[in-house]
Parts: C-alpha cells; sequence; structure tokens
C-alpha cells in the first residue's frame, strides 16, 4: 500500500493526538493516586481518624476510609495544603521511575519508600 507524503504526516499526527490521549489519561490516573496519598498522609499526621465518621478509621487509628471523608475536616485544620503534598508526589514518582528506582507506597508509615 503506498501513501503519499501528505497522507502519512496526517497518520502521524493522528497517531501523536492518540499517544497525547493516552498519556494524559495516565497522567490523571497517577495524579489521581497521588491526591488519595497525600490526603492519606495529612489526615494521619493531624490526627483526623478521631473525628472521622468511619468506624474502621478510628478503630486502626489511621486514615483507611475513603479520601472524601477526611478532606473536611483537612480543611478545616487549615494548616496543610493537599493540592501541593499531591504534587511533591507526582514529581518525586515520576523521579523515582525515570531513575529505575521502586515505587513502593508503605501503608503503616504514611510515606514512600
Amino acid at each position: 500500500m503506498l501513501v503519499s507524503h501528505a497522507e502519512a504526516r496526517i497518520l502521524k499526527r493522528r497517531r501523536r493526538a492518540q499517544h497525547d490521549r493516552l498519556a494524559k489519561e495516565d497522567t490523571d490516573a497517577v495524579r489521581a493516586v497521588c491526591v488519595d496519598r497525600a490526603t492519606r498522609i495529612i489526615s494521619d499526621k493531624i490526627g483526623a481518624y478521631q473525628a472521622c465518621p468511619s468506624a474502621k478509621c478510628r478503630r486502626r487509628r489511621n486514615c483507611i476510609g475513603e479520601q472524601l471523608r477526611c478532606s473536611p475536616i483537612i480543611h478545616a485544620h487549615g494548616k496543610y495544603d493537599i493540592g501541593r503534598t499531591a504534587e511533591r508526589i507526582f514529581w518525586d514518582t515520576l523521579d523515582r521511575f525515570d531513575d529505575g528506582r521502586p515505587i513502593e507506597i508503605h501503608a503503616g508509615d504514611g510515606g514512600m519508600a
């Protein structure tokens, strides 16, 4: 099958657009995980589990429930910024991935190894 130069450019642009769309979906998924992790880290740090409506969190004495339950408690505390913490986790994760270092999230210590 012969393809003209113009058709080849169109196909190349379509492939690049599809790749960019998939990359954006992956980035959005990683960012969502980072926001969830940041919420849990901050929640554990300020002891939000004590006021959490989830009995699971109160029993375990750390955040294990849905992040939406903890967000109002964290915002009311006012000292920590979930977005900034999530952004640091996101870039740290990308740095680890680029360097070939393992990306592990430890549930017990509230941090990344």
